[in-house]
Order: structure tokens, then sequence, then C-alpha cells
């Protein structure tokens, strides 16, 4: 299971990067082009598909790593054995909501996939922007499992 992780991290890590690398040199050319009295015609389309990958390959790898936005005020002023069961409580409805993202996101790309609807300048089809939440919900979903397991363990072991 660690092995998947790490080379699912590797493949978030690798997403994030390049992608991010991408929609910079993207957006760079097209001013570049615009100066010039010209456009890429699909750049901005583009742009907007990496950016969109790059965010939930981000939400994933933050989530891999408990990096993910969290409001403790009150949780940290109570016992360490309650935040440990408002830990697992938490994770819980994370789990569920990433559960539902990742079965509404699938079936909103599958269905854009049927319809054949592609987008205006790059000509593919739209369920290409949806496949990049259903995979960062699924990813997410197996790091959230992958922790609440250790953590199961960790409060079975005290």
């Amino acid at each position: 299971m660690k092995l998947t992780a790490a080379l699912f991290q590797l493949i978030e890590k690798s997403i994030i990067a390049k992608g991010s690398l991408l929609i910079c040199l993207i957006i760079v050319l097209q001013v570049l082009y615009r100066a010039a009295g010209n456009s890429i015609s699909y750049a901005e389309e583009l742009a907007r598909l990496l950016f969109i990958w790059v965010c939930f390959m981000g939400f994933s790898h933050a989530v891999s790593h408990s990096q993910h936005i969290r409001i403790t005020f009150f949780i940290d002023k109570m016992s360490p054995r309650v935040q440990r069961l408002f830990d697992l409580l938490t994770d819980i409805g994370f789990i569920g909501t990433c559960f539902i993202m990742m079965i509404a996101s699938f079936q909103l790309s599958h269905r854009l996939f049927q319809l054949g609807q592609l987008s205006s300048a790059l000509e593919i089809s739209l369920g290409f922007f949806y496949v990049a939440a259903f995979l960062g919900f699924t990813l997410s979903l197996f790091h959230l499992l992958l922790k609440f397991k250790h953590k199961l363990q960790e409060l079975k072991s005290h």
C-alpha cells in the first residue's frame, strides 16, 4: 500500500509541476503573440484545462500530506482522546464527501463523453475537464482511507 501511495504522490507531483509550468508558458506565449497582433486560438482554454487538473491534483496531494484546510480552534482546547475522536469523525465526513464527489464527477464526465460535447477551441470532449475531478477525488479518497486505517490502528494500540 505504501508503494501505491508513493506512486500516486509521484503522479500528483508530476501533473502539478508540469501543468503549472505549461500554464505559465502558454500564458506568456499568448501575451507575446497578442503584443505582436496575433493570438493562439486555444491558449486560454488549454490553460484553463491544465489549471483544473493542477487544482484537483493539488487537492489530492494536500490531502495526502494532511495539508488541507482545517479549523481546530475548539478541538485544540479538548483532551487528546476527544481530539482523536473528533479527528476520526471529521475523516469519516471527509471520506463520505470525497466518495459522493467521486461518483458525481464520474457520472458527469461519463455523460459528457457519451454526449460527445466538445470544447470550443481545443475540440476535445468536455469530459476531459471533469475527469480531473474524478481522479482528484479518487486519489484523495485513497489517501484518506490509508490515513484513517493508520489512525484506527494507533487508537487501538493506546
